[in-house]
């Protein structure tokens, strides 16, 4: 079996739309279509004067395309739903990079969906293997733009991927990980330790500021 390619794109043009959606699942939602990821390109809601610059991943196995991410820096938070500003001014007071940042996500659309697009049926270690080669191709994008952060959004994550992805941010340096899963809980990778914790069940009344709730209280807890 040929090894894995990585190529990154400016835009989505630049690839082929029938090789894109021939990667989707019936379970994958309109928002990761090519046609509508070109529109928000083709129509100026998606560049680098509105903050997305897109440098989406293909991945290819010998001339064969088998994963596309639909990816963008960006220089601010506005229009990913990440809710991160917290973080963001945090990492300015400490002196800590945050901006530009990589996100791998759709632009404008907290929609959940799955964000490393590939063929259903593939086994588990090529699935592996994939997730592996974005994370090398975000690394090195991170490096070469001296970027602060990188960000999956809104990914339906199964607990394994969760657990692997926990241990590759700590292997990238930091000294713990929290991923959240909405009602399935968290991921806490912390001091060589991932537990999942279950999610409380309740009957919400008002989200707002739920996420930013949640980031205090961490701190807090860990000030």
């Amino acid at each position: 079996m040929s090894a894995l390619s990585v190529s990154v794109h400016g835009s989505i043009s630049e690839l082929q739309k029938e090789a894109w959606n021939a990667l989707l699942t019936d379970s994958d939602n309109p928002f990761v279509r090519y046609e509508f990821l070109a529109a928000l390109e083709q129509s100026g809601c998606v560049c680098p004067e509105t903050s997305w610059t897109p440098c989406h991943f293909a991945i290819r196995r010998g001339n064969t395309l088998c994963a596309v991410v639909p990816a963008y820096i960006k220089d601010g938070s506005d229009g990913d739903f990440s809710r991160d500003w917290e973080w963001a001014g945090a990492a300015q007071r400490a002196g800590i990079p945050y901006y530009p940042k990589l996100v791998l996500g759709i632009p404008f659309t907290p929609v959940c969906g799955r964000r490393i697009l590939h063929p259903e049926g593939l086994p588990p270690h090529e699935i592996s293997d994939l997730f592996s080669c974005v994370i090398a191709t975000a690394k090195q994008i991170m490096n070469r733009f001296s970027l602060g952060a990188i960000q999956v959004l809104f990914s339906p994550a199964d607990q394994q991927e969760l657990f692997v992805a926990a241990e590759t941010f700590r292997s990238w340096g930091a000294k713990g990980c929290i991923i959240k899963n909405g009602a399935r809980g968290l991921v806490v990778a912390l001091d060589g330790v991932s537990t999942v914790l279950p999610a409380y069940a309740i009957t919400p009344i008002d989200t707002t500021s739920c996420g930013d709730s949640f980031c205090a209280g961490f701190i807090a807890a860990l000030s």
